[in-house]
């Protein structure tokens, strides 16, 4: 890590001095769960493939929206005359070992190699199944303008990407690319390519154009963050919301949706 990042890494309100917290603090992860509901007799694997369509991807891009879900937390999007990618993820398997790695279940619509070439990509966060070093490289080639968390510029350096294509940002820092702005907002989530060891800052993302304003969550358990991300930057026209098994804040989600609607709706639904 180099100086310009450890630094980030001091100055950043969610380390602790040895990882990186969520605040307010969540509820320990217990595996014993999952593996209760591994055991159950829940229905896990679809009865068949599910249904596709090959998406067209325009020559140029003009102004308008137009998105694209490519599986997961992968978003392809066309927006005001650039092309957006969220949480590089387009291979087939979500871990370098293949014995035990996650596989997808079905093919991605759009491969990384037959993509143009992309203008701004989100990282949320270091976890396989959002960020694919095989899918990231082949970004790189063509000139991609990365946006990660803290710690995550060393891994993308690692890899061989140039430091002139990684932008490094903490939580509510914005960057502009010409008439683009890139907001770096918070999530509740937790980090680690190996162990669960919260080395690096898990974020969301909220993107404006002149004209539209995008988010995308990450993998995120609810908090007052959506309110605060919808008070301070909304009104967002189009969200990318990943909802995980998180029990407990799910149902608090269920009880108090406002906040959770806040920051995928128009301004004046904000008030109703």
């Amino acid at each position: 890590m180099d100086k310009e990042s450890t630094a980030k890494v001091r100055a950043s309100r969610a380390y602790n001095g040895t990882h990186f917290q969520n605040s307010p603090s969540v509820i320990p992860y217990d595996i014993k769960v999952n593996i209760v509901d591994l055991l159950g007799d829940q229905q896990r694997v679809p009865s068949g493939l599910f249904p596709m369509e090959v998406p067209v991807v325009a020559d140029s891009v003009k102004s308008g929206m137009k998105a694209t879900w490519l599986g997961h937390a992968t978003v392809y999007i066309e927006m005001d005359g650039k092309r957006i990618l969220t949480d590089p993820m387009l291979s087939d398997l979500a871990f370098p070992i293949k014995l035990i790695a996650p596989k997808r279940y079905d093919p991605p619509p759009l491969t990384v190699e037959i993509l143009p070439s992309i203008d701004i990509v989100t990282i949320s966060h270091d976890h396989f199944d959002h960020l694919d070093m095989k899918t990231v490289k082949i970004l790189a080639e063509s000139g991609s303008q990365f946006y990660v968390g803290i710690g995550l510029k060393a891994v993308l350096i690692e890899w061989g990407i140039s430091a002139a294509q990684i932008n490094e940002m903490d939580w509510w820092e914005s960057l502009t690319l010409d008439e683009f702005t890139i907001h770096c907002t918070p999530a509740r989530h937790y980090s680690g390519r190996t162990g669960l060891n919260n080395a690096t800052l898990w974020t969301s993302w909220v993107i404006s154009s002149p004209n539209h304003r995008i988010y995308h969550s990450g993998d995120s358990g609810y908090g007052d963050h959506f309110q605060i991300i919808g008070d301070k930057l909304g009104p967002i026209e189009m969200g990318f919301i990943k909802i995980g098994d998180y029990r407990e804040e799910l149902a608090r989600m269920a009880r108090h949706p406002h906040a959770y609607r806040a920051i995928c709706s128009s301004g004046h639904r904000l008030k109703n």
